[in-house]
């Protein structure tokens, strides 16, 4: 039947009806959360033949039409027939027509995972029902939060609650809580928080917030060549704005303190400031020097969560005219030092849509948030050499490094890796060629291009494109 309709395949059928009810796993497990009536039921017509059709080449039919249903009777599927007649024989048959009245039940036959995620969702939303009333909206969003959690966390979240709802929590800070069990970053992270306003009907937790205090290391080479002056400085959130001794031109924004100690005193005008992690975005209000650089880049772990901070700064940046960029927290970085990195306390990750960072770094985060992550899940910011990040910045247009004044090596004197000769025997000219960020990302995607195979690439590109990554 080549360029003939014909019948869908039972893996084409499998795929069409996993991809239906992910998309619409939420709404199912929040119609339970909310005691509400559930998505209407899933029909998928199978492109059964007329008759007509039939008759004129019956054998491709009737094979296809044997595959469906012995797929349809293993998975034990509702669905219907339609009479027809065989050709050959002039005996009645009955072919596949359609899957009718599918439910998550039906389709946890079809997917171990799938069954697995149902059965998770529906025990969170078991869970969550005694913190209603909910809307959809709200409903879904704390199932889509929570997804990944296990028992225990889930288990801490509603304890948390509890105190909430018990307790008045003005003079605390997140880690003055008497909750057992509560760590100190808990409520750092943001999909907790939410969590936690969405089952205790708030729109803040009423919390104390710690001052703020900023440090900064001074960069200008010229600036540290005289033994008087401070190579550090310090503000705080409620004072008024320190301003640096020289014009910040350039400013380096580093996710952890150690790398920001460590920065060498080698590029002019420019500033290393520590972004404290998940604070980052606050330092555009605190210090205005910051905003009034020409050019701003945040270097950060190359993890999820590393990821999902820097896309939350760049979009502060962002709304206020900032011309910033990433740095060093790319696949090609990743890649290049892989071989430091580390998969513990990281597993497996509900990715956030993060809007504000390229294509490829969108890319590299959905896949250290798969489940199957070719890589290690992290690569600590302090292992990548201070060589590489100052050719990334040279490269992206920042000012040129006058000279590695106080060490060069990674975050804290961290690996080789960068500057070694790429020796391929000990006979030979080694040729080193220098791309633009652009031309790399284009590199990389040629290569992952040709890895993956062009079909698998397209679709691979178009998922993606429609936030849809699989």
């Amino acid at each position: 039947m080549a360029g003939a309709r014909g019948y869908l395949t039972f893996g084409e059928v499998r795929f069409s009806v996993l991809r239906h009810f992910e998309a619409r796993r939420f709404a199912y497990a929040a119609a339970l959360l909310r005691d509400a009536e559930p998505p209407a039921p899933f029909d998928l017509d199978l492109g059964a033949p007329s008759q007509q059709e039939l008759d004129a080449d019956p054998q491709p039919w009737l094979e296809a039409a044997d595959e469906l249903d012995r797929g349809i009777a293993e998975a034990r599927l509702p669905h219907v027939s339609v009479p027809r007649t065989d050709p050959a024989t002039g005996a009645p048959v009955e072919l596949p027509a359609a899957l009718v009245g599918l439910t998550p039940e039906d389709v946890s036959r079809l997917s171990g995972p799938f069954s697995a995620t149902m059965s998770r969702l529906n025990a969170h939303s078991r869970a969550f029902r005694l913190y209603g009333p909910f809307s959809a909206g709200e409903a879904e969003e704390l199932l889509c939060l929570s997804e990944c959690w296990g028992r225990e966390e889930v288990a801490l979240l509603l304890e948390v609650a509890d105190w909430f709802l018990a307790n008045d929590p003005t003079g605390l800070t997140a880690r003055q809580l008497p909750i057992d069990g509560l760590g100190s970053k808990w409520l750092d992270d943001r999909d907790r928080r939410r969590c936690v306003l969405l089952l205790t009907h708030r729109r803040g937790l009423g919390l104390s917030e710690r001052e703020r205090v900023w440090q900064w290391r001074l960069l200008d080479p010229a600036w540290a060549a005289d033994p008087g002056h401070p190579r550090f400085a310090f503000a705080l959130s409620g004072d008024a704005p320190w301003e640096p001794p020289y014009e910040p031109r350039t400013v380096v924004v580093s996710e952890n303190r150690d790398s920001m100690e460590a920065f060498p005193l080698s590029v002019p005008g420019a500033v290393c400031l520590w972004g404290q992690g998940a604070t980052a975005p606050r330092a555009l209000d605190d210090l205005p020097w910051l905003a009034a650089a020409g050019r701003v880049y945040y270097w950060g772990d190359i993890d999820a969560a590393g990821l999902e901070i820097a896309d939350r700064f760049v979009a502060a940046c962002e709304a206020r005219g900032v011309d910033v960029r990433t740095l060093a927290m790319d696949g090609g970085t990743y890649r290049r030092f892989s071989r430091f990195g580390v998969d513990v306390d990281e597993g497996t990750r509900r990715a956030a849509r993060l809007d504000h960072l390229s294509g490829a770094d969108r890319i590299l985060y959905k896949r250290l948030c798969s489940k199957d992550c070719p890589g290690p899940r992290r690569v600590e910011q302090e292992k990548v050499p201070y060589e590489w990040v100052l050719s990334q910045m040279a490269e992206t247009g920042g000012p040129a490094v006058e000279r590695a004044a106080d060490g060069g090596g990674a975050g804290t004197g961290g690996p080789a890796g960068v500057g070694e000769a790429d020796r391929r025997g000990t006979v030979g000219t080694t040729v080193t060629v220098r791309l633009s960020p652009e031309q790399a990302e284009l590199v990389e995607e040629a290569a992952r291009a040709s890895a993956m195979g062009v079909e698998a690439y397209v679709r691979a590109m178009a998922l993606e494109a429609a936030n849809g990554w699989e």
